[in-house]
């Protein structure tokens, strides 16, 4: 089968445009409408039988507070929250048929007899994330089942190596999940950042960052005076916090990932 990118127009460097939010639906709403007819939720939701009434949509009702079933209709007309809350969801029970039969009476449709979650799972983030990652706003269901915002390139295989002391890495593991999560406004951003900055002023004071004092200096100038740390009259606020604050914390965040290496390499020459 010919790969999008061998066709005329990709063969020539044209990118495909980004999906508006209309077009995320659409296209969400097509997969989810295949999954469903295939029975690819009824491991955990059961199937709504004309010889067996399971009401299916209770259950999602109960669960999620909402009429979302079946998935297909709802992320065809829900709101952005609401929809990234049914993916995330649907993950969580997606398990890929292995067995099935047709039930022909009055169009029934699929019995899943037979299931693998793991398989199901992985194939259904893999389906979402390709449709996610061309969204406007770049997003990706993690291993986890939660979504977050597409790392910027470059900066994708940034985690700071552990340091074995609980307090340094669940803050920056904490900071990293609270910064990228899908609904994470400008307050949730700048606890994070705030975190880093703190992970590392400790690292500093305790073990020191190898780092010159001049440029220590300027990176607490950044938490300190741009409204992260402190709150006083002369910090800088008037700044466009969508772009400003994704530098700040990429660069905290690479700078305790050097601490932490350079640290790692002087105890282990």
């Amino acid at each position: 089968m010919t790969a999008p990118s061998d066709y005329y127009a990709f063969r020539g460097g044209a990118k495909r445009p980004h999906l508006d939010y209309a077009e995320l639906q659409r296209l969400l709403s097509a997969v989810f409408k295949e999954l469903e007819d295939k029975g690819w939720f009824q491991a955990e939701l059961g199937k709504d039988c004309v010889d067996d009434r399971n009401d299916v949509g209770a259950i999602v009702l109960e669960r999620l507070g909402h009429h979302f079933w079946p998935f297909s209709s709802s992320v065809a007309n829900e709101e952005e929250q609401w929809v990234f809350t049914i993916l995330e969801f649907a993950y969580g029970i997606a398990a890929k048929p292995v067995t099935s039969y047709v039930h022909d009476w009055n169009n029934c449709g699929v019995h899943v007899t037979g299931s693998d979650r793991e398989a199901g799972r992985h194939e259904f983030r893999e389906r979402i994330n390709a449709l996610l990652v061309r969204y406007s706003t770049p997003y990706e269901l993690r291993e986890n089942g939660e979504i977050w915002a597409v790392t910027p390139a470059g900066f994708e295989e940034i985690e700071p190596v552990p340091t074995g002391e609980p307090s340094i890495d669940d803050r920056v593991r904490s900071a990293i999940r609270a910064f990228r999560r899908f609904g994470a406004n400008d307050d949730d951003r700048r606890h994070a950042i705030h975190d880093l900055a703190d992970v590392f002023e400790y690292l500093r004071s305790t073990v020191g960052t190898q780092l010159l004092s001049k440029d220590e200096g300027e990176l607490f100038n950044i938490a300190n005076n741009f409204g992260i740390r402190h709150h006083n009259p002369n910090q800088k606020t008037e700044y466009d916090s969508g772009v400003w604050l994704g530098w700040i914390f990429y660069t905290y965040l690479n700078t305790v990932d050097l601490v932490t290496k350079l640290l790692t390499r002087e105890d282990n020459p």
